[in-house]
């Protein structure tokens, strides 16, 4: 089991979405997300790799603007993960 799924979650917002290709053509989307954890900002980033431009393009859709769950490490708060099973 993934470790991450056991932190706190703090409620976080998608603030920027980034689009980059890799050597191979695939289309990587990267998520920047804020959330707060006792009352301190913290920013964090997730890439999320398709193979078809598609369905790239329908998770961005689907993630623009939007609330997220962030699982954040307890001892270390600048660390943090999407709970990706909301995400998609």
């Amino acid at each position: 089991m993934n470790r991450a799924a056991e932190w706190p979650i703090a409620e976080g917002y998608v603030a920027q979405i980034e689009e980059t290709r890799d050597e191979n053509g695939f289309l990587k989307v990267t998520l920047a997300y804020t959330y707060k954890v006792q009352n301190k900002r913290f920013v964090g980033r997730e890439t999320f790799t398709f193979s078809r431009d598609d369905e790239a393009a329908r998770f961005e859709a689907g993630c623009k603007h939007r609330s997220v769950r962030v699982h954040y490490r307890p001892e270390k708060p600048q660390v943090s993960v999407l709970q990706r099973r909301e995400l998609g």
